[in-house]
């Protein structure tokens, strides 16, 4: 990666923070003092919205959503995966933070991450440098484009983003759940085959829940002919649809307006914009 000072992506905070706090040497091309403020930022949103993150504000799950939703049908139908399948991104991602902590270099940013060929594009003047470029466009275009067209599923999302795991675990005790009324449930399945991230399954649906990977995109709520399926705040029946959705509109316009104001700055002043 170039010496530029590049924003922290919250994906990079699990590369970035472990070298840190473990070593105490910054391994990404940006002061510290923005490790901080994107790790706060993340883990508030996170704690508040849990996965919510992921279905409403990820740059990464905007795109793995927008091309699952383009086709009525799926062409290659996926039913849900296997447990090892569903338990690959933890491994992942553990794998990932052992490596950057050993290397002192952020692994996933340095040589997987499709945005990187935007902010840092790779040059390609040797061998290794056309490889690791092929790896960028190859596997943002599986991941991130033809995999979601063809599935109608968010495979990035599912199992690819080392920020899932995390995201997933500490979004447990966030407020806000899916939950799903049995006594209203006509068992049709279309709430399973709807939900791009595997998050309703025929045991989840009979316990009237998602399972912990729910990203609270509402999809199955749309889907649902029963209306059998709502937003409600944790340890009670109190359905919050009308709060909820609000709530993460708003958190993701602030996002987006300050990605946005971002890149219209790089454009113009050509310089990257990073907490200083």
């Amino acid at each position: 990666m170039n010496n530029n000072s590049v924003p922290i992506c919250p994906i990079t905070i699990p590369f970035v923070a472990v070298p840190y706090f473990t070593e105490g040497k910054m391994v990404f091309p940006s002061p510290v003092t923005s490790l901080f403020a994107v790790l706060f930022m993340w883990l508030g949103l996170v704690l508040i919205l849990g996965r919510g993150w992921c279905g409403w504000i990820c740059f990464f799950g905007w795109m793995d959503q927008f091309f699952a939703s383009l086709l009525k049908k799926p062409i290659i139908p996926l039913e849900n995966p296997p447990k090892w399948a569903k338990l690959f991104p933890y491994a992942f991602m553990l794998f990932l933070i052992l490596v950057s902590a050993v290397f002192l270099i952020p692994i996933f940013c340095a040589f997987i991450c499709p945005l990187r060929i935007i902010y840092d594009p790779p040059g390609v003047t040797t061998t290794f440098e056309w490889i690791t470029a092929l790896i960028f466009v190859t596997g943002g275009l599986i991941f991130l484009v033809i995999g979601p067209l063809l599935t109608k599923k968010r495979l990035f999302c599912s199992f690819i983003c080392p920020l899932m795991p995390a995201n997933t675990l500490i979004g447990v005790i966030n407020p806000f759940k899916v939950k799903i009324d049995t006594t209203l449930c006509k068992k049709c399945g279309l709430c399973v085959k709807s939900c791009e991230l595997f998050a309703i399954t025929k045991e989840s649906l009979a316990k009237g829940r998602t399972t912990i990977e729910c990203a609270k995109c509402g999809k199955c709520m749309d889907k649902c002919p029963a209306g059998a399926i709502n937003y409600k705040l944790m340890f009670t029946d109190q359905t919050i649809r009308l709060f909820f959705i609000p709530l993460a509109i708003i958190v993701n316009l602030l996002i987006a307006s300050g990605f946005i104001w971002m890149v219209v700055h790089y454009l113009m002043t050509g310089e990257i914009v990073s907490f200083q």
